[in-house]
């Protein structure tokens, strides 16, 4: 008999000493929601021009296109600055090559919709005129060069793709294309001057121009979707 006692006290302290720490963990479990609306941005100012070299840092200017403050373009999706390209040859032959004189050319877009949806810059050399004499030069190319394409360091979006660097005058030519999920926020596409391979005008067929300043216009054309 004291032995079924002593037994049954025993069995009792050790389902109290195991049962304890299990009624102190126990307790009701909730869940609750967190959610968040993101709202696309309403832009109200332009973005400003940055550097194409280092896009942490405002745009330094270019000496040789003063007076170029950018666009000024309220958008969602915008082309911020588009520099004017000056070109320089100091011959006259049948052909010739003209390189990029600008000491900082560049062209911004900034996509601030939020969508992802993608985009694409395009644009079309006109031929070029001569001032004085009006005499049309319409054979030729644009070669892009090395070009480079920059955002800022809190930028975190999948970067764009350059499509081609050579464009033809009279054509429209696809330079840079978003697909979709890349080229959010600000993009600094930027044009070479003094590398081993520079931006540069090739021009032909000038058996009978005449000696002028010459100059055309750079259609630029921003859309929004990739294709």
């Amino acid at each position: 008999m004291l032995k079924k006692i002593s037994f049954s006290l025993i069995l009792g302290m050790m389902l109290i000493l195991f049962s304890t720490p299990q009624q102190l963990v126990r307790a009701d479990q909730l869940e609750s929601h967190a959610t968040v609306k993101l709202r696309p941005e309403v832009p109200t100012t332009p973005v400003d021009p940055l550097d194409p070299n280092d896009p942490d840092k405002e745009y330094p200017g270019d000496g040789t296109d003063g007076g170029n403050n950018g666009t000024g373009t309220v958008a969602s999706l915008s082309l911020d600055y588009v520099s004017n390209f000056h070109f320089q040859a100091e011959t006259k032959q049948t052909s010739v090559t003209a390189p990029l004189i600008n000491q900082m050319a560049m062209v911004q877009v900034s996509d601030r919709r939020s969508t992802g949806s993608g985009w694409v810059l395009q644009v079309k050399p006109d031929a070029l005129v001569g001032r004085a004499t009006q005499a049309v030069l319409k054979y030729g190319e644009v070669i892009l060069g090395e070009l480079t394409l920059k955002a800022p360091s809190n930028n975190f979006s999948d970067r764009p793709q350059i499509v081609t660097k050579k464009l033809s005058i009279g054509e429209y030519n696809n330079i840079v294309r978003a697909s979709e999920g890349q080229g959010l926020g600000t993009w600094v596409l930027g044009f070479p001057q003094s590398q081993q391979n520079p931006t540069k005008l090739v021009l032909n067929n000038l058996n009978d121009a005449p000696a002028d300043h010459y100059s055309g216009v750079l259609n630029w054309s921003l859309t929004d979707a990739p294709n």
